[in-house]
């Protein structure tokens, strides 16, 4: 096959290999000149994409919801190794290039929407529902690991995002995103927001995307390894409170067999879960539906009962209330409390367990070997 010239044009094709960071043979020439040019085709798209949701009342739904999902996955990419909390990382040159093209100010302009679906009919306003979810999917991934974006994120968005944290509208998602290892925003983090969360999660049937939030502000920060203790202490004094810790707890920490245990509940979720993923089916109660679940920072949990994936996520926001570079000797005492060392042992030995609840509960572990 005849080699391309890189100072030809790339085809609409090639165009689409560059932004989906496809590995076509014209897109991976290692060519600087045709880099160069690919970066220019990339933010071409993007920007045709922005100026047409700058604008969202002259788009159709159907055109957002395409724009939106395409730019969307335009921000990540599949990583070779996992990246902690998902099996993609992101794409910065493009997250960058988002920033300087005006997402953010887009983001806003699609979520002022919210205020047409009282006067629309009802299937109008479910698929603008769908439009303001994938927004708020589209924004975590804008900052996604990208200390710029974070920042001009929570400047610019932090305020309509927390006001729609009470929607279904996956506002937590960005949120946890913005201050996910991020120890500079973390330490301005409405500390008021911490009980609210757990509240939302509750409410909600036990929501796991508003610990996810939790989860995302005990995370050491990416650079110093620094961790924030008085936010630690607040979030397990929070989910410990005796106003609610009874709505709260979900911690399968004492091996039972009988059928109304906790632990027992646990076991069934867990082959529910499994037969899903299995055969592709969506749980009743998943956390987050299917068609949008694939564009999560975590990855699809659509296969999950969402008392499962609620269940990760809190344990995953109490081992993060004990991790850092500072120790906190009376968070890890009361976690101790609550958690037996050899049932936890147990846990993590059994076959019985599947691999969404191991690892929270090794996050959980390696917290105990430091006292």
């Amino acid at each position: 096959m005849a080699a391309r010239d890189p100072e030809a044009p790339l085809g609409a094709q090639e165009e689409d290999d560059v932004v989906r960071g496809g590995r076509s043979e014209a897109a991976s020439e290692s060519s600087e000149r045709l880099w160069r040019t690919s970066k220019l085709t990339m933010a071409a798209k993007v920007y045709r994409g922005l100026s047409g949701m700058a604008l969202p009342r002259d788009l159709s739904d159907e055109e957002m919801l395409a724009i939106l999902r395409r730019l969307t996955e335009a921000c990540r990419e599949p990583s070779p190794c996992f990246q902690g909390v998902s099996a993609f990382r992101p794409r910065v040159v493009v997250q960058d290039m988002l920033r300087h093209l005006g997402a953010f100010e887009v983001v806003a302009n699609v979520l002022g929407l919210e205020a047409s679906i009282a006067d629309a009919s009802l299937e109008a306003g479910e698929k603008t529902k769908e439009v303001l979810k994938l927004a708020f999917l589209f924004l975590a991934w804008v900052v996604h690991g990208n200390a710029e974006n974070q920042q001009l994120a929570h400047d610019q968005n932090l305020e309509e995002i927390v006001d729609k944290l009470g929607e279904d509208y996956f506002a937590a998602l960005p949120l946890a995103e913005i201050f996910r290892g991020n120890m500079k925003l973390v330490k301005q983090f409405p500390t008021r927001l911490v009980g609210k969360l757990i509240e939302y999660a509750v409410q909600a049937e036990h929501d796991p995307a508003f610990l996810e939030v939790l989860s995302a502000v005990t995370k050491p920060d990416s650079q110093t390894n620094e961790n924030n203790v008085a936010m630690q202490l607040i979030i397990l004094q929070e989910l410990t409170s005796v106003t609610r810790i009874a709505d709260v707890m979900f911690l399968c920490a004492t091996p039972s067999a009988a059928p109304e245990s906790q632990y027992h509940h646990r076991q069934v979720m867990m082959v529910e879960a499994a037969q899903h993923d299995a055969d592709g089916a969506e749980h009743e109660l998943r956390p987050i539906d299917a068609a949008l679940g694939e564009l999560q920072i975590r990855g699809d949990t659509s296969h999950m009962p969402r008392l499962l994936a609620y269940h990760c996520r809190l344990l995953d926001a109490l081992a993060g209330s004990a991790v850092g570079r500072e120790d906190i000797t009376n968070v890890e005492a009361k976690l101790q409390s609550m958690f037996n060392p050899t049932n936890l042992l147990k846990t993590l030995a059994s076959t019985e367990v599947s691999l969404e609840v191991r690892n929270p509960q090794i996050g959980r572990a390696s917290c105990r070997e430091r006292v």
